[in-house]
């Protein structure tokens, strides 16, 4: 990928030559305004294209399909393609096997979207009308590898260069569908269109909370949809390993959850197909707990530590040997050119200050500081992942302007936080990927559910938040990046949550970064965007399977009233008092247990403690056959992470009310305190069973209710 991209090209003869020949003037302009110039002359060029069917001079009455992206150049008028079913969808004979996946891609969605069936027509004449027809155009012109045309006339026809563009085309129609009274349609029109930025990205982190490859899949189809092209996937931290390491198998204890190299290398495949490049993570020296406490041997002193106080040792060979055999594994699951090594945060390097090791290793290689020892590090990480054939990608705290050795230029930087630093390698030379943690953090540890859409919205890739915002920022300011800069494009971020917060966090502001990626300069303000979301993309989220969490409807537990929905086990355990529910003084030791029994769920609460606690008092799984008077036969539930798992967090204070959210999904629980996730842990053994509530003296609950998952409620 680069960063400047030449401007769109259309290839239809005497039109096309007259668009290249338009090419040097558009040469010196940035991202936003080459693509309006591009518009510009193609406005002229839209009555050739689609022939009689298309009066340059027309206005059409009613509204444009609500796009997003917003294409570069869209011309409509008043006449409509219907669409029925079997719908003939044309490749050409001899082309490319990835042209007729995309076809492939065009009938699935067309029956899930649109519920319209499709053929696939390869070679032949094309019918008179009715058909969709995709096609490249002649091999070696120049355009850019994403851009593409589409013309809906008699036919609708997808054309581009390269088949990556020709899925965008694809996307496109896809969302022009116009469904009204059971009849499905595409407005006449020709539409030229091309990204402003070749990276758009959006990173999960399935390493602090377990993300399900159902999800993940889900997650892909509806980037593509809206033509973002890269998944980040951050596999490997303080909390848990999730990618399954053949050489060093400690690194994925058993019951432990992870992706085989087997199903990644299916997700790899399944991602290629919607056009998306997976791009790992495997983040180095820092965010290492959970490595060593496997293999204790890369820490300096052969210790186990804890989260923040961990970091692999700079000196030893087996880190090394470590790294380079993890990276030989890693490329050849992912085909990726790209290889991100993380190396931010590292905390616990004034070890690397008395380390024997260590500082044997700033001797040999003449580093006279610990951050010039910091960055041999990165650099010899670097030239693992050049020996495997792979760019590295680091986060920009990895690296610090003016201390020597400084990073090779091959090296992309992938800035989240310090606008100084990131200008600073900007201004450099370096190439940039713009991950600004205030607009594009939508979930996170720091600043929990990200900042609002209307900030999200000022957002685009040349902007970078500065100073860097608090955590209870609702606002932020910018600076600019250097004009000169090799921006790549920019990165949501959705960090340590389970993965029905994560998808609450995502939408619609990951849309809204999706479009000033794809359309800078010229995407809208936000009551545009908003009016298109309303329109079209509320619904077009759903039907992609999005917050499907909501097919069953919330039921409340306790609102204040009374405690109906529960029967009472033992002595009382709980009064209500002032619309809460309040633990027994004394020795009782009876409990709450609800009338129906739940498997997979989302259940919230408030509670508020004299005393810190462990034990919350709620407890899930439990019998409701064989209960006891004595405490709940459930799984406990604890601030603290179970056995053998990490604490993400611990933030709970006494003496105030606290917000929790028990999340219980096909055999990953997690928790999270007031917004943030506290733990994520692995059940081996799912069972169904009723909620328990059983408080200590002095403890008060309020709010409770539970959502039912799509497969977990049992009568």
């Amino acid at each position: 990928m680069h960063a400047k991209m030449p401007a769109p090209t259309v290839h239809l003869g005497k039109a096309g030559d007259h668009l290249r020949a338009q090419k040097m003037k558009l040469a010196s302009i940035g991202p936003a305004s080459r693509i309006a110039g591009a518009g510009r002359l193609l406005l002229p060029l839209f009555a050739f294209l689609c022939g009689r069917h298309l009066i340059a001079d027309t206005i059409p009455t009613a509204a444009p399909p609500a796009l997003l992206p917003r294409p570069g150049q869209a011309v409509y008028t008043e006449g409509r393609l219907a669409l029925s079913n079997d719908i003939p969808v044309v490749v050409p004979a001899a082309c490319p096997e990835r042209v007729l996946e995309i076809a492939e891609v065009l009938r699935d969605e067309l029956r899930q979207r649109a519920g319209l069936t499709a053929k696939i027509v390869r070679g032949g004449t094309a019918p008179a009308s009715g058909a969709i027809l995709l096609a490249l155009t002649e091999a070696g012109a120049p355009a850019d590898s994403e851009a593409y045309t589409l013309q809906v006339a008699q036919n609708a026809e997808v054309r581009a260069s390269d088949p990556r563009g020709l899925l965008w085309g694809v996307q496109t129609l896809l969302q022009s569908i116009e469904s009204t009274n059971g009849s499905s349609a595409l407005r006449c029109c020709a539409i030229a269109d091309r990204p402003a930025r070749p990276w758009r990205a959006l990173m999960l982190d399935p390493a602090r909370s377990f993300l399900r490859l159902d999800f993940i899949r889900r997650t892909i189809r509806v980037m593509s949809a809206y033509k973002l092209n890269v998944l980040h996937l951050h596999l490997i931290d303080d909390q848990a390993w999730r990618f399954e390491f053949k050489a060093f198998p400690k690194c994925n204890p058993p019951g432990e959850p992870l992706y085989t190299q087997k199903e990644l290398r299916a997700l790899v495949a399944y991602a290629a197909r919607y056009g998306i490049e997976i791009v790992p993570e495997f983040d180095f020296p820092g965010h290492s707990q959970a490595v060593i406490a496997a293999y204790p041997g890369l820490d300096c002193e052969n210790k186990v530590r804890s989260i923040g106080d961990s970091i692999l040792c700079g000196g030893k060979a087996f880190t090394w040997e470590f790294i380079d055999k993890l990276v030989s594994e890693a490329v050849a699951v992912f085909p990726s050119s790209y290889l991100h090594m993380g190396a931010d945060e590292p905390y616990a390097i004034k070890r690397w200050a008395v380390c024997p090791h260590c500082q044997e290793r700033m001797k040999e290689r003449g580093a006279n500081s610990l951050a010039s020892l910091y960055h041999l590090f990165v650099l010899d990480l670097n030239a693992i992942v050049r020996r495997h054939g792979k760019q590295m990608i680091v986060w920009n705290d990895a690296v610090h302007p003016g201390v020597e050795p400084a990073p090779t230029k091959d090296i992309v930087i992938d800035a989240w936080m310090g606008c100084d630093n990131a200008q600073a390698w900007a201004q450099a030379g370096y190439a940039l990927i713009n991950s600004s943690a205030g607009p594009l953090y939508l979930t996170s540890y720091g600043w929990g559910g990200g900042l609002p859409l209307s900030v999200v919205r000022q957002w685009n890739a040349t902007l970078f938040a500065s100073p860097d915002p608090k955590h209870d920022a609702q606002t932020l300011q910018y600076r600019e990046l250097p004009s000169n800069a090799t921006l790549l494009g920019g990165q949501a971020c959705a960090w340590a949550s389970e993965q029905g917060v994560v998808e609450h966090r995502l939408y619609p502001r990951l849309l809204s970064i999706a479009e000033s990626l794809w359309a800078e300069g010229r995407e809208g303000d936000l009551a545009d965007f908003e009016s298109r979301m309303h329109a079209a993309h509320e619904r077009l989220l759903r039907t992609l399977g999005v917050h499907a969490d909501e097919a069953r409807s919330m039921e409340t537990l306790f609102d204040g009233r009374d405690t109906t929905a529960w029967v009472n086990v033992g002595a009382p355990a709980l009064t209500v008092t002032a619309g809460e529910l309040v633990a027994v003084s004394g020795p009782s030791r009876g409990w709450l247990r609800t009338k129906k029994t739940y498997r997979d769920f989302i259940l919230t609460f408030e509670q508020s403690s004299p005393v810190p606690l462990k034990e919350i008092g709620i407890y899930y799984g439990c019998d409701p056959v064989r209960a006891s008077p004595a405490l709940p036969n459930g799984r406990a539930v604890s601030t603290t992470a179970p056995s053998g798992i990490l604490q993400t967090l611990t933030q709970h204070p006494e003496g105030q009310w606290n917000s929790y959210v028990l999340t219980v999904r096909g055999g990953i629980v997690s928790l999270a305190i007031d917004d943030q996730l506290a733990w994520s842990a692995d059940d081996p053994a799912p069972v169904a069973g009723a909620i328990g509530l059983a408080g200590g003296n002095g403890v008060k609950y309020r709010a409770i209710t539970i959502r039912p998952l799509a497969s977990g409620f049992l009568p």
